[in-house]
């Protein structure tokens, strides 16, 4: 790989580490959450598991998003995204209108606002209720890694 001079590779370096993670939190919480509804036994096991990757989802979500900004605020037009969206001419407000432009960072944005509702029922729900609400969160989980890619 050729690195030119003044090139800012550590963001986008960063932003693949999030995306990465989010893809593989995702894919975890999912398998978690299937392993924990299908038996009584094993839901201590796997519900803390499935909890935890759901979690760093969401927060490898929200890095995902604060890369994003930070390279359509700071004019890297060595990314794609921001060479195809973004212009020096553009003043603050429309340079946060840029981001969900593309429909890349539009799926990050609705896997971010589909975070916050979903871990307030999962950290809320008893372990009675929790059989009932399983089936849900396994697709939900599912659909949410490839929602990242």
């Amino acid at each position: 790989m050729i690195e030119y001079i003044g090139e800012h590779t550590l963001v986008g370096t960063l932003g693949q580490v999030f995306i990465s993670t989010a893809f593989v939190a995702a894919l975890l919480s999912a398998f978690s959450f299937y392993k924990a509804s299908k038996n009584e036994l094993s839901k201590k096991e796997w519900i803390p598991l499935a909890r935890g990757a759901f979690y760093v989802h969401g927060l490898s979500v929200i890095g995902i998003i604060g890369c994003m900004f930070f390279m359509i605020y700071n004019h890297y037009f060595e990314y794609q995204y921001v060479w195809q969206h973004s212009s020096l001419s553009l003043p603050t407000h429309y340079m946060i209108s840029c981001f969900w432009e593309g429909q890349h960072d539009l799926a990050s944005i609705k896997a971010m606002f589909y975070k916050e509702p979903k871990q307030a029922k999962v950290k809320k729900g008893s372990p009675r209720k929790f059989r009932s609400f399983a089936p849900f969160l396994l697709p939900l989980c599912f659909s949410r890694a490839f929602l990242i890619i």
